[in-house]
């Protein structure tokens, strides 16, 4: 991929001239102004994509460990073991999961366990 970038005169037409870096084109005098469109087309959408993950990720991570949510599926999954849809084994191995969680979930918020 090639970046592309443009130089403007103060005048608003394009310069046919070689371009150098930022820094020499902005030290000729301010007779030049430097259009990066390989920042806007690149960089912007990038940022807002690790803006995107990282709220996704704080959201994971909260229904993660909200306690609420950790009891409400101890107490389906001891529904569903009460009515014979799983196993003795698949309870216990389920439930030792989210009791886990349920720690990690209380040492997190700083409550004893």
């Amino acid at each position: 991929m090639k970046v592309v970038r443009y130089v403007v005169c103060k005048s608003g037409l394009s310069c046919s001239e070689p371009v150098g870096s930022p820094e020499t084109v902005l030290t000729k005098g301010g007779n030049y102004y430097m259009f990066l469109l390989d920042d806007l087309l690149i960089g912007l959408p990038a940022k807002g994509l690790v803006g995107i993950f990282k709220e996704i990720y704080e959201m994971a991570q909260t229904e993660y460990t909200d306690e609420a949510k950790i009891k409400e599926e101890l107490l389906r999954l001891q529904t569903l073991y009460e009515i014979d849809q799983i196993s003795e084994e698949e309870y216990q191995k389920k439930e030792a999961e989210l009791l886990e969680r349920l720690a990690i979930a209380r040492e997190a918020k700083g409550a004893p366990a």
